[in-house]
């Protein structure tokens, strides 16, 4: 199933509030886009560890990563046929789940982010006690 979402708006808070600067968008897809035409660029569920995406907590890839001249950072991924990739097909389907992007860097001033590098997309259920189909919290 393809799911797609906006991660963020540039210039704008997120709901963490950290502020994504144009610039440090570019560089991160850019940085990300042969990881992107490969199928490694993965879609994560539950509380994952930017640094290191077990595979338990896979559940697709990212197909299309791109920011658009308005500033969204839009994300089109395919879920994989595995418990974590059934279970957000099903979610999506029912509009029960965000997106947002796991990875390093860093962040200054004014909660302005000055360095990332993006190394999933996250999925998270808008219900926190939403248990996955494997019986675990997500």
């Amino acid at each position: 199933m393809k799911i797609t979402g906006k991660l963020l708006t540039v210039g704008v808070p997120t709901a963490k509030g950290r502020i994504y600067p144009r610039d440090v968008v570019e560089r991160a897809v850019a940085e990300v886009q042969s990881q992107i035409e490969e199928h490694r660029l993965l879609v994560a569920v539950g509380d994952v560890n930017p640094a290191e995406i077990s595979p338990d907590y896979v559940a697709g890839f990212v197909k299309i990563l791109e920011l658009w001249e308005n500033g969204d950072l839009i994300v089109e991924a395919e879920t994989l046929d595995t418990s974590k990739g059934r279970r957000v097909a099903e979610m999506v389907e029912n509009a029960e789940v965000s997106t947002s992007i796991l990875g390093l860097g860093l962040v200054g001033d004014g909660m302005q982010v000055t360095d990332l590098h993006i190394t999933a997309i996250g999925v998270e259920f808008n219900n926190p006690n939403q248990e996955d189909d494997d019986g675990t919290d997500t």
